[in-house]
């Protein structure tokens, strides 16, 4: 069975399978693309091809005003995730409500019927978290969950990624501190795939936050224990890089490294993607 729910601004949820709040009919969930073409003599040549903005729709159907004025109360703490599940996973959609309609109750069905839009900022994802730490190279232990890890010892350390998703996933490394000038390379089949570089100093309290996520894109230091925002360092990166790193289909290998000797903790986090969920 299919559900839905929302998460706004605040982490609250909103389950949309609620029997006074439902949200039915939902369409928009599939693959739109706009492209172009150029004729040449019976034939034609695509010169553009690029996924269409993301707008599911349907209607939330409330039992009363009281329910419409709780939904919208929640919403007004934008943006929001819309969070489908058809199967084992959640997929979420950052997005924000672009029409949400209000008619009077129905007498047919005692039910308040509103259209809503939504308005996506990209496209569907999911998360997994693959976690690597430092620790003895001589008792380096792998784990096989869904993903598996490596722990490794020294100023460097590696983790192992296996995406079977069809697009290049954005992720999020969290590099903690202490460390001294941070390095990240991201390698397939043995080749380098990109790689990225920060010249900062990442205290002991600290991490640093590299996000390749389209609609957040940043570098920057975080409180490691109240995990708020310290320090934007996009311009103490190393500009000859990618510094952004693009999961590929496949298996993949990122390497952490940096110019102390201590051994060097990061977290990966991935945003797997998907045209349609």
């Amino acid at each position: 069975m299919r559900k839905f729910k929302l998460i706004n601004s605040a982490g609250r949820e909103f389950n949309l399978m609620r029997t006074d709040a439902f949200f039915a009919h939902p369409d928009g969930l599939g693959i739109s693309r706009e492209t172009s073409f150029l004729q040449a003599g019976e034939n034609f040549i695509k010169t553009m091809d690029t996924g269409s903005q993301k707008r599911p729709s349907g209607e939330m159907v409330f039992k009363a005003y009281a329910q419409y004025m709780e939904f919208v109360k929640f919403c007004s703490d934008a943006p929001l995730k819309l969070c489908y599940n058809a199967g084992a996973d959640w997929w979420y959609l950052d997005c924000d409500i672009s029409y949400l309609g209000k008619t009077e109750i129905e007498p047919a069905t005692n039910r308040l019927i509103c259209p809503i839009d939504f308005a996506a900022y990209g496209v569907w994802y999911n998360k997994v978290t693959i976690a690597k730490t430092g620790s003895s190279q001589s008792a380096a232990k792998k784990y096989r969950y869904k993903y598996p890890y490596t722990y490794a010892d020294g100023a460097s350390g590696a983790v192992a990624i296996e995406s079977n998703n069809t697009m290049d996933s954005p992720c999020r490394l969290y590099i903690y501190g202490p460390c001294q000038n941070p390095r990240w390379t991201l390698s397939q089949k043995g080749k380098v795939v990109s790689t990225g570089k920060a010249f900062v100093k990442v205290g002991a309290d600290e991490f640093l936050s590299v996000n390749s996520k389209g609609d957040v894109m940043e570098m920057a230091l975080y409180d490691r224990a109240t995990l708020s925002y310290r320090q934007n360092i996009y311009g103490l990166s190393d500009f000859s890089t990618q510094r952004f790193i693009y999961i590929p289909n496949g298996r993949s290998v990122l390497t952490f490294s940096h110019d102390g000797t201590s051994a060097i903790e990061a977290i990966v986090e991935v945003s797997y993607i998907a045209e349609t969920v």
